[in-house]
C-alpha cells in the first residue's frame, strides 16, 4: 500500500512520458527518464511535483519530512529499464 502523501505518477502517464519513480521520501524525489529525455518533461515533472509539495506542507498533519527543501533528481536508464520501472510501482 502507498503511504497517505507518497506521490504518484499515473500508469498513464508514465508510459506516455517515459517516467518513473525511483524513488521518493518526503520532499526527495528520484525520476527514472530516458537518456534521449527533452527538458520540457523534465520540467512538467519538476513543477508537478513542487505543487505537490506545497498541497503536503498545507496539511495540518504534513509530515517532517516534508518541510524541507525539495531535492529532485533525474536518474537516465532505457526505455525497457523505464517500462520495468513502471511496471513495478504499478504491478501491472
Amino acid at each position: 500500500m502507498k503511504g497517505k502523501y507518497e506521490y504518484q505518477l499515473t500508469p498513464g502517464y508514465s508510459i506516455y512520458n517515459r517516467a518513473a519513480i525511483v524513488k521518493q521520501k518526503g520532499s526527495f524525489i528520484n525520476f527514472l527518464v530516458p537518456y534521449y529525455e527533452k527538458a520540457s518533461v523534465k520540467k512538467k515533472l519538476k513543477k508537478s511535483f513542487q505543487l505537490y509539495l506545497s498541497y503536503v506542507r498545507s496539511q495540518p498533519d504534513c509530515p517532517e519530512s516534508f518541510k524541507k527543501d525539495s531535492v529532485i533528481v533525474f536518474s537516465y536508464a532505457s526505455v525497457i529499464e523505464i517500462k520495468k520501472q513502471i511496471e513495478k510501482e504499478n504491478s501491472l
